[in-house]
């Protein structure tokens, strides 16, 4: 919950993302190394956990917006924040 709690005031994000904060949090800490010298990940796998694709929550990120819902001279994406 601490964890969960310093990433959602880190990014500003509302309290009402916990649920998908819990999720990243959980994420995070199966790839990182445990008390047994290797990560839970590691264990179940037997390979290296890639961390190559996490990226900082809160961060802006930006979505398309398929041509059905866009006129001709419309944005072709649009800023949102990264949850996870």
């Amino acid at each position: 919950m601490n964890i969960m709690r310093s990433m959602l005031k880190g990014a500003g994000m509302p309290k009402n993302f916990w649920a998908e904060a819990i999720i990243v949090v959980c994420c995070v800490k199966n790839r990182f190394t445990s008390s047994s010298k290797s990560t839970p990940h590691e264990l179940w796998f037997r390979t290296k956990p890639d961390v190559s694709e996490l990226l900082i929550c809160g961060r802006a990120a930006f979505v398309h917006v398929s041509k059905v819902k866009r006129k001709a001279l419309d944005d072709r994406s649009e800023k949102c924040v990264l949850i996870g």
